[in-house]
């Protein structure tokens, strides 16, 4: 559950490191196998589905100076 929650978080601060088309191609690979990686938990510990959602709800509603990164839109 921790495990699951942190992804989340760690996703929630994803940035993408280059400019141009490559950069944003990796960019979003990578945010896609994070986000099959939470698939599979979610799917072998159901259980943890709900306290996952109110992680990335409560990463979506933080105040910091910087918003959340959009790669928390492939999670799902």
């Amino acid at each position: 559950l921790l495990f699951c929650q942190q992804l989340v978080r760690c996703l929630g601060r994803f940035r993408c490191p280059a400019e141009g088309e490559e950069g944003a191609v990796e960019f979003l690979e990578q945010a896609q196998q994070v986000s099959g990686l939470l698939a599979q938990l979610w799917r072998a510990q159901p259980a943890a589905i709900l306290p996952c959602l109110k992680e990335l709800f409560a990463v979506i509603s933080c105040t910091e100076e910087e918003p959340p990164s959009s790669a928390l839109a492939s999670v799902g």
